[in-house]
């Protein structure tokens, strides 16, 4: 008999349904893995395009109330900086689409690297790949993740200050219109006076 169960009617099969038994839970895991994974990308993506729509038409917003400049009376200094801040924040938004997806490509060169490197060795091959993809990858993520927060920021406060342009505005526009100080030295019609 052997310790192995080799010997030993049926050990053989048992220890080979064990493996079985194994790989199937171990692909249960990945497979639950990779859904996870694809419910993240997905929100992911979805985060991203609303960034995107809500800088688009916070442009398109901006551009509308520049038509009607006459009726509101906006302060244009604050709607221009308003409209900077949102095009730096569209700008972002793609800059974090661009970090992202060089990011998965680092990462997904490191993955290739790890099964590369577990292949040769369980044929008893060394195989000397080295790779910094893994913490490239990471660190353009974390770079993709602070291009989205800091695009959240900015159409925050674009949108702050466009909201007190318009309330600016709409106060300078309510208020009655102050009448001229008298000129000294001059008569209500025009003449000079003679200073008595």
């Amino acid at each position: 008999m052997s310790e192995e169960g080799g010997s030993e009617p049926g050990g053989s099969k048992v220890i080979g349904h064990l493996f079985e038994l194994d790989r199937i839970r171990v692909g249960r895991l990945y497979d639950m893995v990779r859904d996870r994974q694809r419910v993240i990308a997905d929100l992911a993506f979805k985060g991203i395009r609303t960034m995107e729509i809500l800088g688009g038409g916070a442009v398109i917003a901006l551009f509308t109330l520049l038509g009607h400049l006459d009726q509101l009376q906006p302060d244009l200094g604050l709607l221009w900086w308003s409209f900077r801040l949102f095009i730096a924040e569209l700008v972002l938004v793609q800059l974090a689409v661009a970090l992202g997806y060089l990011s998965q490509n680092a990462l997904m060169r490191a993955e290739f690297v790890k099964a590369e490197t577990s292949f040769h060795e369980a044929a008893g091959r060394r195989l000397d790949w080295t790779t910094k993809d893994e913490s490239r990858g990471n660190r353009l993520l974390w770079g993709a993740i602070a291009a989205v927060v800091a695009s959240i920021v900015l159409f925050a406060v674009g949108s702050g200050l466009a909201l007190y342009a318009v309330q600016k505005g709409r106060v300078a526009a309510a208020r009655p219109p102050q009448p001229l100080p008298p000129v000294v030295g001059e008569m209500a019609c025009g003449a000079p006076s003679d200073g008595r």
